[in-house]
């Protein structure tokens, strides 16, 4: 038997549930934001592990997910820039033919970009940014 296990969430669509099968943990999280959205869980029939042993079986759940499931708990930057535009772009009312026109990117391109699917270099974004009444900054987060 493995000791980690994931599924979909019956309770929550866009939720993942992983379970330690040894220490009868369970944690569940958005997906692709495992970071800000985890809640662990004791299974009722498990006795209360101490803290030192609760947080190694929780470190190593987390490990685990990393080397296995990334997609899972972390949303690619790209991804995550992609939709940006995407939504910043139809909130305008702008098509991705009309972007790639304002650009000078190839529409193919601005569509593979929004999807997440392309890896862009600054100067590209800031065409787009551009294009769409933003700037590029860096953020904390």
């Amino acid at each position: 038997m493995e000791r980690f296990t994931i599924k979909k969430s019956e309770r929550k669509p866009n939720n993942w549930v992983c379970a330690d099968t040894i220490n009868g943990i369970v944690c569940v999280f958005e997906n692709g934001r495992f970071n800000e959205t985890q809640e662990f869980t004791i299974l009722e029939d498990i006795a209360m592990p101490d803290a030192n042993k609760l947080a190694r079986a929780a470190n190593d759940m987390a490990a685990w997910l990393r080397a296995n499931h990334y997609a899972k708990i972390m949303i690619s930057h790209r991804e995550r820039i992609g939709k940006r535009i995407a939504g910043l772009r139809k909130k305008q009312g702008i098509s991705q033919i009309k972007l790639a026109e304002l650009t000078g990117i190839a529409a193919s391109n601005i569509a593979r970009i929004e999807l997440g699917k392309y890896s862009t270099g600054i100067d590209l974004l800031s065409k787009i940014a551009h294009a769409l009444g933003c700037q590029l900054d860096v953020v904390e987060y």
